[in-house]
C-alpha cells in the first residue's frame, strides 16, 4: 500500500506521458519499505539516530551499542565482521536492524517465515532473515510468529484423533485348543527376490496366515 502512494505521488508531479503504470517495481517496494522503517527507527532510537548523524558515539547503555550501527541514508545498519568479504553481497555485510517487539518487525519475519511455506524451522528462518535484516532478539520474535501462525498450528500441531475402538468379533474371542483354528488371510506382491548369488530377480508373492487367538504368523 505505501508504494502505492509513492507512486500516486510521483505520478502527481509529472506530465502525463511520463506517468508509471502497471505493476510496482522491485525499487519503488524497496523505497517504500525504506520509508517505512525509517519512520520505526526515528521513533524507537531518536538519541541514537541523533548520534551517529553528528558522528559521535552512541550511549553505552543503548541495546545498539554491541551491534556496531551505522547511519547510510537514514538507515541504521549493523557494520558486521564480514564487511571486508568480496562475494557477499552489501545487505548480508551491512544488515538493517529491526527493532523487537514491533508490528513491522512482525510483519517481515511473518513474510520470511511464510515464504518458504511454513516448512522451514527456527534456525532456518533467522538464518534466513539475517541475509538483509538484524532483528533484535531474533529467536523470540521469530517463537512468537511461528506461535501465533494459524497455519503452522493447523497443520503441525494439531492432535491426532483418537477413535473409539470397536468391540472385538466372537470368533476371536473362543477359546481354542489348537493354534490356527480360527484364522485370517492377507495376500501381496509381488516381491523382487533374487535366490541364490548370480541368479536372476523373480517376482514372489506373500500369502499371510494370522491366528486369531494366539496371533501366531504363517508365511506361505
Amino acid at each position: 500500500m505505501r508504494a502505492w502512494v509513492h507512486r500516486f505521488t510521483a505520478n502527481c508531479r509529472r506530465p502525463a506521458d511520463q506517468r508509471l503504470k502497471g505493476e510496482l517495481t522491485p525499487l519503488e517496494l524497496q523505497d517504500a519499505e525504506e520509508a517505512i522503517i525509517k519512520e520505526v527507527k526515528t521513533e524507537a532510537y531518536a538519541a541514537e539516530r541523533d548520534a551517529l548523524r553528528r558522528n559521535k558515539q552512541i550511549p553505552r547503555r543503548s541495546t545498539l551499542a554491541p551491534l556496531n550501527p551505522v547511519l547510510v541514508n537514514g538507515i541504521v545498519r549493523s557494520n558486521t565482521r564480514l564487511q571486508h568479504a568480496v562475494n557477499l553481497p552489501y545487505e548480508v555485510k551491512c544488515p538493517i536492524i529491526l527493532l523487537k517487539r514491533n508490528q513491522v518487525t512482525g510483519l517481515i519475519v511473518k513474510y520470511y517465515h511464510e515464504s518458504e511455506g511454513h516448512r522451514m524451522g527456527l534456525n532456518y528462518t533467522i538464518n534466513h532473515l539475517r541475509t538483509k535484516y538484524f532483528v533484535v532478539h531474533a529467536r523470540e520474535q521469530v517463537e512468537r510468529v511461528m506461535r501465533e501462525c494459524l497455519e503452522c498450528a493447523k497443520r503441525f500441531r494439531s492432535r491426532p484423533a483418537c477413535q473409539q475402538m470397536a468391540p472385538l468379533s466372537r470368533i476371536r474371542l473362543q477359546q481354542s485348543s489348537r493354534p490356527f483354528t480360527n484364522c485370517a488371510g492377507d495376500f501381496g506382491g509381488p516381491y523382487l527376490t533374487k535366490q541364490g548369488r548370480g541368479r536372476v530377480r523373480a517376482k514372489r508373492y506373500l500369502c499371510l496366515f494370522l491366528c486369531l487367538q494366539t496371533h501366531c504368523c504363517h508365511l506361505g
